[in-house]
C-alpha cells in the first residue's frame, strides 16, 4: 500500500489529508462529468421507450408452496427471531399455519408492505471461525 500520494507535485503523507483529499475527488467527480454533457434540447421523455405495465408480475403464494417451503427447513438450524426451532414446525405446525402464512405472504406482496416482524433476523454465529 502506497505512503504518500502527489497532489499539484505535493506530496501528501498524512493519512487524514489523503482520505479528506480522496473523499473531495469522488464527491465531485459525478457533478464535474455532469458540468461536460451538453445540454439536449429534446426533453427526457422522448428517449424513454413505451411503457409496458405488464411485464413484471408475482403470482399469489399457494399454501402448497407454504408447506414445500417449511419442509424444507433445515431441523438442525437454530431457532429464529421468533424463537421457534425448525424441528418443531415441521413435525407439528406447518400444516396449520400454511393458510395464516399465505394469507401474510399474498397481503404483503400486494400492499408492498412487509411486517416489520419478518424484517427481524437473529445472526447465526455457528459459522464464524475463532
Amino acid at each position: 500500500m502506497p505512503n504518500a500520494f502527489y497532489q499539484n507535485d505535493e506530496e501528501i503523507t498524512d493519512p487524514l489529508i489523503t482520505a479528506e483529499n480522496f473523499n473531495k475527488y469522488f464527491v465531485q467527480v459525478g457533478p464535474n462529468l455532469a458540468k461536460t454533457i451538453p445540454e439536449s434540447a429534446k426533453p427526457f421523455k422522448k428517449y424513454l421507450g413505451r411503457n409496458v405495465s405488464e411485464s413484471f408480475s408475482i403470482t399469489p403464494v399457494t399454501e402448497d408452496e407454504v408447506e414445500r417451503e417449511l419442509i424444507k427447513l433445515n431441523p438442525n438450524q437454530s431457532s429464529g427471531f421468533d424463537d421457534l426451532q425448525p424441528k418443531v414446525i415441521l413435525s407439528n405446525v406447518a400444516h396449520l399455519i400454511k393458510y395464516s402464512l399465505k394469507i401474510i405472504y399474498n397481503n404483503s406482496l400486494s400492499s408492498g408492505v412487509i411486517p416489520e416482524q419478518l424484517k427481524v433476523s437473529r445472526p447465526n454465529f455457528t459459522n464464524i471461525q475463532k
